[in-house]
């Protein structure tokens, strides 16, 4: 069972990061692009990969990752096409899915990727849930997880 068959929205995701790229949801507008992260728009039949001018090699090649994982996810109801496209030559279909077209923020507005991948390691959380069903924060002592957590 696909549950995206039941109902569809247009996502924005925006990828940041250093060595440790994390993918978050954010607002489905021009104001939410900067130049120095990757964002992906899922239009459910059509995946847009926009690369910020100054965005990192890491950030671009996750992006194309995530990008056919979700065209793969929905291959047994549609076919999705994948575009591609880097700061400056945004089409008119593109600037019309974010809701019109806008000025794009510069790279430090996004904030650098360091400070990103720090708050990060600080605000992700792992517990773990006892028999008796109780739940146990682990401390990660400020490490990335990893399966040996698990």
């Amino acid at each position: 069972v696909n549950l995206r068959e039941a109902c569809y929205y247009t996502t924005l995701y925006q990828l940041k990061g250093k060595r440790v790229i994390r993918v978050q949801i954010v607002e489905l507008s021009h104001k939410s692009l900067n130049s120095g992260d990757v964002f992906l728009i899922d239009a459910d039949l059509q995946l847009i990969q926009w690369n910020g001018r100054s965005s990192s090699r890491m950030e671009r090649a996750k992006a194309l990752d995530l990008t056919v994982r979700l065209r793969d996810e929905r291959m047994n109801r549609c076919k999705a096409n994948i575009i591609i496209i880097d700061e400056g030559k945004e089409t008119e279909e593109f600037w019309n899915i974010l809701g019109g077209k806008g000025p794009i923020s510069d790279a430090k507005s996004g904030g650098s990727d360091e400070e990103w991948e720090n708050r990060a390691l600080k605000d992700n959380k792992l517990y773990t849930i006892n028999e008796d069903f109780s739940i146990t924060l682990v401390d990660t002592k400020g490490c990335h997880f990893h399966s040996e957590m698990l």
